[in-house]
């Protein structure tokens, strides 16, 4: 089974850029999510347990996704 990808970008990072640079990823299984439109990472999570996230962004996105994803398993 091939592995899921999730590619997570904040479209208000490098300067409007972090959509393209997602895009840009080589991950031809990947599914390119904005991080606006994730009303509630618990419900996205919840679904996506052998997946892969990979988080596209700057400083504050990183550290925005890591406050908001505490304490939901993962």
């Amino acid at each position: 089974m091939e592995a899921k990808y999730y590619i997570l970008y904040n479209p208000y990072a490098g300067n409007g850029m972090s959509e393209q640079t997602a895009k840009s990823l080589k991950y031809e299984s990947a599914e390119i999510i904005a991080m606006t439109d994730i009303a509630s990472y618990a419900d996205f999570f919840a679904d996506k347990k052998d997946a892969s996230i990979i988080v596209c962004g700057g400083d504050g996105t990183l550290n925005r996704f890591i406050n908001e994803i505490d304490g939901i398993p993962h």
